[in-house]
């Protein structure tokens, strides 16, 4: 027969418990703070914020140069469907720029975010310094190009006065934009109109080096000071021709007819002419810049060029080098051909990889002179093709990509990561063409993109799945220095188990791709005991009102379910596994829509106490999250953040 517990001991324990009831419930501070909400971003379009923004910091200075009398501030609110901003005061769209008039000296912003549900606000604040006019100053404030980069970056702070700016040929024209540092100074770009305030120039710009020369003068005139822009234009490259005309001699009546009619984007032209033996061809160049062959010859853009020509037929190869001395294009002239052969005789590629330079390897295409694509692929390693060709009909000429192969010679081809398209052109005697298009795939280099481990706990399963990019799919992985009870399945990448052994490994990692690839990565993986810093398990209790699950740190997680609000409790059962003196802290942190609403603690000794729990007013879908430590300060901004 069981015996019946005394009467008194019974209202000892009743006592012990409502006692340590109402204990946890005065050590558990309600320490929400930025209940007003918070920004995701500030900005401001001239100065520089100090320091950095950041959501959590609320107070921050910058400095302008006199000559700025406005500000514009943008703000963007963490939370736009719950939150209202306010500039000094005053209600503002969001994301929307702010204009702010400025004195000279020490001028303040307030941006605040405001919660109409709770009429809670959260202030940041802004103490610009606008300096002082100075008659002598002239410095710049700004300078800007409305293409290219300029460099070193432009610092109104630095005794710098030589400034680049690099853009492409295409560019003709560009402005400068540039503002004075003091209001009282005049400044004029490009030797142009002399002005105080922000100017913008609009300017010409011709192949090679323009120099802009940016000139302020300070306000008492005292002082000149000289900036240089130096804006280079890179060089053309326009292959093309503009007129190509054949004569046998000087009379308009000896010209030939071009069957097309000239067009620079055409390629291959024929002439019929019987009972010649020579001919007059005149290349005019669209670029002047741009250098010229004919047959193999250096040629002038504009002058006759007499070719003799052999019995039969001919193909005569005009070749046009682009200013920036690498592009490349070719015009062929077909005189009194008939023969139409354009096929090749012969196509093969070699691949040059990186990791063995020295041994080519060889691209079996399967050729066949009837079948015109071919599709490969190649390793990331492949920095280029060795391409060489012949053809059926010695006289036939061969063009890959708008440059001509001589039958029998190699080519040398870059290739860039991913699809590369190269065309091969034969022109057969008559001026007629048959393309051969090789497609080569360049795989992406393989990587593996897992950058951290989840922390495991001994004896609890662990489970994670290691990825990787590039290469050719199927991946096989290994590892090396697995604790035990953990396994990587060698097909999917997979770790799972049980850890059996607690502490710091460093885990080698090789991830092999179809074609034998690989890529090593060491990644750490961390098993604790448990929970806390003192070695504790934290086990979340069951509850209708709430989900159960644990963070990537480790640590329990409640989310609030659908239908659920109001009130709630949230419990946490504490399990010592190695003994720890003095007291520790239980922290919970209340999250919705990743923004913390509220943190509340409970701090006791976890080697006796076995239990934690906590209320907070939810709305469904708020995510609670439990951690432990040591010891917690009463001041939230030095709480630490393991979140």
């Amino acid at each position: 027969m069981k015996k019946e517990k005394p009467f008194w001991r019974k209202t000892y324990l009743l006592f012990l418990f409502i006692f340590g009831l109402l204990f946890s419930m005065i050590l558990t501070p309600n320490l929400t703070f930025a209940e007003g909400g918070i920004l995701s971003d500030l900005s401001v379009n001239e100065g520089k914020l100090f320091p950095s923004f950041d959501s959590g910091v609320n107070e921050y200075m910058l400095d302008v140069a006199n000559s700025v009398t406005t500000l514009d501030v943008t703000a963007l609110l963490a939370d736009p469907a719950k939150q209202q901003l306010l500039m000094q005061g005053e209600p503002h769209g969001n994301g929307l720029p702010w204009e702010f008039a400025l004195n000279v000296g020490e001028n303040n912003l307030s941006v605040e975010v405001y919660d109409p549900e709770t009429h809670v606000s959260n202030a940041y604040t802004l103490t610009i310094n606008r300096a002082a006019n100075d008659p002598t100053n002239a410095d710049l404030w700004k300078i800007k190009s409305s293409v290219g980069v300029i460099t070193p970056i432009f610092d109104p702070s630095s005794t710098n006065t030589e400034y680049t700016v690099q853009v492409e040929n295409i560019i003709k024209t560009l402005e400068i934009t540039a503002t004075p540092a003091n209001g009282s100074a005049s400044m004029t770009i490009n030797e142009g109109i002399k002005d105080t305030g922000t100017q913008i120039v609009k300017v010409n710009l011709g192949p090679g080096e323009n120099i802009i020369p940016i000139t302020v003068t300070s306000g008492d005139e005292s002082v000149t000071k000289t900036y240089n822009l130096k804006i280079f234009r890179g060089p053309s490259s326009n292959a093309d021709l503009k007129e190509l005309t054949v004569s046998t001699g000087l009379e308009p009546s000896d010209l030939l007819n071009l069957e097309p009619a000239f067009n620079s984007r055409i390629a291959t032209y024929s002439v019929t002419a019987p009972n010649i033996d020579h001919i007059n061809l005149v290349a005019i160049l669209d670029d002047p810049g741009a250098s010229l062959t004919i047959d193999g010859e250096t040629a002038q853009s504009g002058i006759i060029k007499k070719i003799t020509l052999d019995q039969g037929s001919n193909l005569i190869p005009i070749v046009v080098t682009a200013p920036d001395k690498a592009t490349e294009k070719a015009y062929i002239v077909s005189i009194n051909g008939f023969v139409s052969n354009a096929d090749l005789a012969s196509l093969s590629i070699n691949a040059i990889d990186t990791n063995n330079p020295e041994g080519p390897e060889v691209i079996d295409l399967g050729f066949e002179a009837t079948k015109t694509n071919y599709q490969f692929a190649v390793n990331n390693t492949v920095e280029r093709l060795i391409i060489n060709t012949s053809t059926a009909d010695p006289k036939a000429l061969v063009m890959l990509n708008g440059t001509i192969i001589p039958s029998g010679d190699n080519r040398e081809l870059d290739l860039t990561v991913g699809e590369n398209t190269l065309q091969l052109i034969v022109i057969a005697q008559d001026a007629s063409t048959k393309i051969y298009t090789l497609e080569v795939f360049c795989r992406v280099a393989l990587t593996i993109e897992t950058k951290k481990l989840p922390l495991g706990l001994l004896g609890f399963p662990y489970k994670t799945i290691f990825t990787a990019q590039g290469g050719e799919k199927p991946y096989t992985w290994d590892s090396i220095n697995l604790p035990a009870g953990l396994s990587l399945d060698s097909a999917t990448g997979e770790i799972s188990g049980s850890p059996e052994t607690t502490g710091t490994y460093e885990i080698n990692l090789t991830v092999t791709d179809a074609q034998g690839n690989n890529a090593t990565k060491k990644l750490s993986l961390q098993i604790n005991l448990s929970d806390g810093n003192g070695g504790y398990l934290l086990t979340a209790l069951d509850s209708s009102a709430y989900t159960i699950g644990r963070a990537s740190n480790g640590f329990p997680t409640m989310t609030v379910k659908n239908k659920v609000s109001g009130m709630i409790p949230f419990s946490i059962k504490i399990t010592p596994v190695h003994e720890h003196q003095g007291q520790e802290t239980v922290v919970f942190v209340q999250l919705r829509k990743d923004a913390q609403r509220g943190i509340n603690a409970v701090k006791a000794d976890f080697d006796i106490a076995s239990f934690a729990q906590t209320t907070f007013d939810v709305q469904a879908g708020d995510l609670i999250k439990v951690y432990m430590v040591d010891d917690l300060k009463s001041d939230p901004l030095v709480n630490p953040n393991v979140l």
